[in-house]
């Protein structure tokens, strides 16, 4: 199978028509699942019914379950030669053709280039580093650096429900308490309570007290700080 030939059909095909991203979808003509064009994940992605494209069955078939304009929430793309399919978290162990959605981007998107804009200007701070001689210009950028960060935690939360890629940016402490998302080469996945163990070679290490997960079978793709505890909100 030719991949390049294959890249290039979905470039066309999304040009000229307005449907939802293949991108993270499962490669079902590359070897032991690889991922289309990229290595996260497309879950949690949403996407629009357009009743529309593809063959007459197809729309049938999907009026059974959706509305037109109902917004769904992709859990797996599988990315076919000449078409591809995509399973809903609504809708387990069914698939759909993918050319009757569109990507509801525009709310993402927005928080996605914020989020871009304080990393930029976390890696000019890191890039021109003041002079360690004079104490308040350190402090001050050690607090735009700190403040920058602050504002990336709090928008990847309305981004993804609190969870961070792996692939994007990993924890910053060793022997932090953390939540994982772990993914088997099966794509099955779930979530458990581990921490980050102290780095050896420069590389940060994932554990967990679970001793049923075994991470040469499992990986991370995702983590995400504790929740702070429960407070009682006091009237009055």
């Amino acid at each position: 199978m030719n991949f390049e030939v294959l890249d290039k059909q979905i470039k066309e095909y999304e040009a000229t028509h307005k449907t939802m991203s293949l991108e993270g979808g499962l490669n079902m003509y590359a070897f032991l699942g690889k991922r289309f064009k990229s290595d996260i994940p497309p879950t949690g992605r949403k996407v629009r019914f357009l009743n529309k494209n593809g063959y007459d069955g197809d729309r049938e078939y999907a009026n059974k379950y959706f509305k037109e304009g109902q917004i769904l929430t992709v859990k797996e793309i599988y990315v076919g030669r000449s078409s591809s399919e995509v399973e809903f978290e609504e809708f387990h162990d069914r698939r759909f053709n993918t050319v009757m959605f569109e990507d509801v981007r525009l709310k993402k998107n927005n928080i996605e280039r914020a989020i871009e804009n304080f990393k930029k200007r976390n890696n000019g701070l890191k890039n021109n580093p003041v002079c360690q001689d004079v104490p308040e210009r350190v402090n001050k950028q050690n607090y735009e650096i700190e403040r920058n960060n602050l504002a990336i935690a709090a928008l990847e939360k309305q981004l993804n429900g609190g969870w961070i890629s792996a692939s994007d940016r990993l924890p910053e402490m060793c022997g932090q308490d953390i939540l994982l998302t772990i993914e088997n080469i099966f794509q099955q996945r779930k979530v458990i309570h581990g921490f980050t163990g102290y780095m050896e070679k420069g590389k940060l290490e994932f554990n967990s007290l679970d001793n049923e997960t075994n991470f040469k079978n499992w990986t991370v793709i995702a983590w995400q700080p504790l929740p702070e505890p429960y407070k009682e909100v006091e009237n009055g």
